[in-house]
């Protein structure tokens, strides 16, 4: 996905990327994650990801993994949670951002903008893709 005109990368305590892989015969699972941070307001910065993610689907808005308006569920199957049982969980919680994000692709294979919008100085978020290991 394109980086958001003038986002630098946001540094931390943490890592602020991540790229993680494992394949085991049909076990896949992936991990791309980067965080940045601008001046401009998240509703910009959503905005501004709502056109490339829809390159990969229906994009669904979620906040603190609660849906949007009335889609809760994508025609693929993905929602704002765990609810559809893949497990996935940052922090403890089964949504991916502590405010806002937007999500699209399959309950397996997704990609999601993340908005943490804490600090009143700025917008900091993340471009996160992740690819989950089919259950047999």
């Amino acid at each position: 996905m394109p980086v958001y005109p003038g986002a630098k990368i946001y540094n931390d305590k943490e890592d602020s990327s991540a790229d993680l892989g494992l394949v085991f015969g049909d076990f896949h699972f992936s991990l791309l994650a980067v965080k940045y941070e601008t001046g401009d307001s998240a509703a910009k910065v959503l905005e501004f990801y709502r056109r490339p993610l829809s390159r990969y689907g229906e994009v669904l808005e979620c906040q603190h993994g609660k849906p949007v308006g009335d889609k809760r569920r994508t025609s693929s199957g993905l929602t704002c949670s765990d609810e559809q049982g893949n497990h996935v969980q940052v922090k403890g919680s089964p949504d991916s951002s502590s405010d806002h994000e937007l999500r699209a692709g399959t309950p397996l294979r997704f990609r999601i903008v993340g908005i943490d919008s804490s600090d009143s100085g700025s917008t900091r978020f993340g471009l996160v893709y992740l690819e989950l290991p089919k259950e047999k």
